[in-house]
């Protein structure tokens, strides 16, 4: 009768055997492979000559065996298993108070079922998904994209359903534009793309470096991918990595170092520009009812779209954020959402009224990758993806994922990609943070791009993958 997944180490200062209380108290353990080298030895001793302390090992098993069937998630972590192993010595050690043997054993799993439960809930997933690999369900792919840190991140116009994406050409860098549906290749052209690229049904939009090394901004024709225009207005150098561009009806909005640049989308024509007098680098602007939202790292501005003018600005917190880090915006449902980094690696989360903006809340949370918003809630990705309350900025649910990928809500889920294991790309419902589908062997730091009933996801081996998105 040998007891499995002992820890190897010595055992110290303890009797050849075991009575049979002792025993009770260490079987719960010993069926998770909670005990010692040496007591795993003392145990099997011990149940070779008892036939009572037998059965009870027996029914610990079979409950040990329930729980991790019943709960165990589909690809566990070492920190889950150290988390179920405290809660079950907790569980345990209240579980003496109330009598031994059988009533030990029974109280102690029910017990384990509970906590393990718990610990499952806030360690790992809220709910299984049905899980699908990659390699069987993608409709294309193409290799070539550009990857690491430093890599442009792509785009998606949805009035032409084609995809963006960089290649590398070199020493230089070329801007692909593919076929959604096919994964055909429409064109390509050489581009120094040095951040985020924006589309819409017209136009590509390609953060650049200008002839003094400064950032700018290109446009390409998204038909012919043929260039547009070259606009050279920003002072910002070009090695910080501009804000992601917003196109906006016949103009496009750019962030570049403290200002922002309103841009006729079919000439390259400044129409109007505004320096934040604020602290540090600007966020990627929010347009909603035709007012401009931008942050930085204290302050959030509302200008007028037309004119630039300032409509309001509020003040988020202390004077504690970090000025050379880019705040996190996002805004919905007459909210905006900014993340102000702080020291050490954590944020100030602040939630706005748009039309005034007057702070309706504020919480510290983990330094995230990304921000999100919907009508009824903000979505931020750190060590794990958060839902908070709109109203109350209070936790609506949690879910454990490792990765940086931002996260891209539509009408019911939230999209995104989680690095943990071979990776694997999530559908959650916004509501509830339910799994509802998990793609096996994606790992990405890159945007799930929704298209035609198909997501295009950019891998961290330069591959591009498109495959059928969620539909219930």
């Amino acid at each position: 009768m040998r007891i499995q997944g002992a820890r190897r180490r010595p055992a110290l200062g303890r009797e050849a055997t075991m009575s049979c209380d002792r025993i009770r108290d260490r079987l719960e353990l010993a069926s998770l492979g909670g005990v010692t080298a040496g007591e795993s030895a003392e145990l099997e001793a011990h149940l070779a000559v008892c036939p009572a302390c037998r059965e009870a090992w027996e029914e610990c098993r079979e409950a040990a065996a329930a729980v991790r069937a019943s709960i165990a998630p589909a690809h566990p972590r070492p920190a889950f298993h150290r988390a179920l192993r405290e809660a079950v010595r907790s569980e345990i050690r209240r579980a003496r108070r109330f009598g031994t043997g059988r009533r030990i054993a029974a109280a102690s799993a029910a017990a384990l079922l509970l906590a393990a439960a718990a610990v499952w809930r806030s360690a790992d997933r809220p709910g299984a998904a049905p899980a699908l690999r990659l390699a069987d369900i993608e409709r294309w792919r193409l290799a070539g994209a550009a990857t690491g840190r430093a890599a442009p991140s792509g785009a998606l116009a949805g009035a032409s359903s084609r995809a963006y994406f960089v290649r590398r050409d070199g020493a230089g860098r070329r801007v692909v534009a593919v076929d959604v549906a096919t994964g055909r290749t429409c064109w390509e052209t050489p581009v120094d793309a040095n951040g985020p690229l924006a589309a819409d049904a017209s136009r590509v939009y390609c953060p650049v470096a200008d002839d003094r090394r400064a950032a700018g901004l290109a446009a390409l024709d998204a038909e012919r991918g043929t260039l547009l225009w070259r606009y050279a207005g920003a002072a910002a150098p070009a090695f910080c990595r501009s804000a992601r561009p917003v196109p906006w009806g016949d103009r496009v909005c750019w962030s570049a170092g403290d200002t922002v640049h309103m841009i006729d989308a079919g000439t390259g024509r400044r129409i109007w520009a505004h320096a934040v007098d604020g602290r540090g680098r600007l966020s990627a602007a929010e347009i909603l009812g035709g007012r401009l939202y931008v942050a930085d790292a204290a302050t959030l501005t509302c200008l007028d779209g037309a004119d630039g003018r300032v409509c309001w600005s509020q003040r988020l917190g202390g004077d504690d954020a970090e000025p050379l880090e880019r705040p996190l915006l996002a805004a919905a449902g007459g909210r905006a959402y900014v993340v102000s980094p702080l020291p050490r690696r954590s944020g100030r989360l602040a939630c706005a009224d748009l039309a005034d903006g007057r702070l309706r809340w504020t919480r510290l949370v983990p330094w995230p990758h990304h921000v999100a918003a919907s009508d009824e809630a903000v979505y931020v990705r750190a060590g794990e993806v958060t839902a908070y309350d709109r109203d109350r900025g209070t936790m609506r649910w949690s879910r454990a994922a490792e990765g940086c990928g931002p996260l891209t809500p539509d009408g019911r889920f939230v999209h995104f990609v989680d690095a943990s294991g071979g990776g694997r790309l999530l559908a959650l419902e916004r509501g509830s943070g339910r799994a509802v589908r998990a793609i096996e062997g994606v790992r990405s730091c890159e945007p799930v791009l929704l298209a035609g009933g198909l997501g295009v996801v950019e891998t961290v081996d330069g591959i591009v993958h498109a495959v059928p998105v969620w539909t219930p």
